[in-house]
């Protein structure tokens, strides 16, 4: 069994945490944006 290199590592860390990113956090921040814009 080969150990994984840091740098694969990073990049598959890297990569799972922008598509957390985008799939949960924008959709969110855009729902508070335009909830906050309508109460206006």
């Amino acid at each position: 069994m080969k150990l994984i290199p840091i740098q694969m590592m990073l990049f598959v860390s890297y990569s799972l945490l922008q598509d957390y990113w985008i799939y949960y956090k924008l959709p969110q921040i855009q729902y508070w944006e335009v909830k906050n814009n309508h109460l206006k």
